[in-house]
């Protein structure tokens, strides 16, 4: 992840690296025998957001083009790295 910020995203080093471990710190492992999504994506794809759906997960943060399609299933917003970084600084404004 630390290096997709770094040269998708052009983040420093330091800022990348506090991402990193605030999404650690932040984040919920999820490890269950959850049903797939019923989203048109493919069947790997399908299995991750279904075991984020089961996690009742709000944000699902990624850079797959075909889940970015998917937009959001029920509460389950599917977004970009830099949108989830905006999402977070506007709860500081």
């Amino acid at each position: 992840m630390s290096k997709a910020l770094r040269q998708k995203l052009r983040l420093p080093a330091v800022r990348a690296a506090e991402i990193v471990e605030f999404i650690s710190d932040e984040a919920v492992q999820v490890v269950d025998e959850s049903q797939p999504s019923d989203a048109r994506v493919d069947a790997d794809d399908a299995l991750v957001l279904g075991e984020a759906i089961a996690a009742q997960a709000d944000v699902f943060v990624t850079g797959d083009a075909a889940l970015l399609k998917v937009g959001a299933i029920g509460k389950l917003e599917v977004v970009r790295p830099r949108q989830f970084w905006e999402m977070l600084h506007a709860d500081r404004r």
